[in-house]
């Protein structure tokens, strides 16, 4: 379901904007925050009931017709299914599901800065190595590749 444009509340931030434009970027970007944190939360939920319930994880591929997904939320919905992932495998698992971002210049370092966003500002990834990050919540060792860069 694509998100639908609040016309009414489009217009009042443009009115908020012309008599304090700092104001209304701040009640906007807070609104965004709060919507993202409660989607955030519903994520989890269902999460935790594919975990107790064992049920099938979503469809990897999207359906004929639609949109896949892109950017970080291709991102989120390939580390929501557990596993420890570096820019290059995400890249490579993107690929695999046509998810890859196809307009970026430098597709892999769209992908790194996707994953760096959901570490540093979404929080919703840990980073269990060097350039590598796995789903809260999912349990994951750092590979012996990148063990040796912590050691040297």
């Amino acid at each position: 379901m694509k998100p639908q444009v609040d016309i009414p509340r489009v217009i009042q931030a443009l009115q908020e904007s012309q008599n304090d434009p700092a104001t209304a970027i701040r009640g906007l970007t807070a609104e965004a925050d709060e919507r993202e944190a409660e989607a955030d939360a519903l994520r989890q939920v269902a999460n935790a009931i594919q975990l107790l319930t064992n049920s099938p994880a979503e469809e990897s591929q999207h359906s004929p017709g639609s949109e896949p997904p892109k950017g970080m939320e291709a991102v989120r919905r390939v580390m929501r299914e557990g596993g420890v992932h570096t820019g290059r495998s995400m890249l490579e698992e993107l690929t695999k599901r046509g998810w890859e971002p196809k307009d970026a210049k430098h597709p892999l370092a769209t992908v790194e800065a996707a994953m760096d966003r959901l570490f540093r500002v979404k929080k919703e990834i840990d980073r269990v190595g060097r350039g590598e990050y796995t789903m809260k919540g999912h349990p994951a060792s750092p590979s012996l590749e990148t063990l040796g860069d912590y050691t040297s």
